[in-house]
């Protein structure tokens, strides 16, 4: 995913988010492939960060919503 780099290429959560979303309208010029690419550029910043998957996940699914398969039993 070309957006994976966006997750260390930047200082801040909110600029990771906006040039995760200028790099997906390229070829994801729909609302689901945006915010997917910014969860997964948002989850690569928090894990650099140092955040644990808890709060990884925490994160990606208030800000973006809950995919529903990552919380197993």
């Amino acid at each position: 995913m070309r957006v994976s780099s966006v997750g260390w290429a930047y200082d801040s959560l909110e600029e990771v988010e906006k040039f995760a979303e200028i790099s997906a309208r390229v070829s994801h010029n729909h609302p689901e492939g945006i915010k997917g690419a910014k969860a997964v550029a948002a989850a690569i910043f928090l894990g650099c960060a140092g955040r644990s998957k808890t709060e990884i996940l925490d994160y990606v699914e208030h800000a973006y919503g809950s995919p529903g398969f990552l919380r197993l039993p």
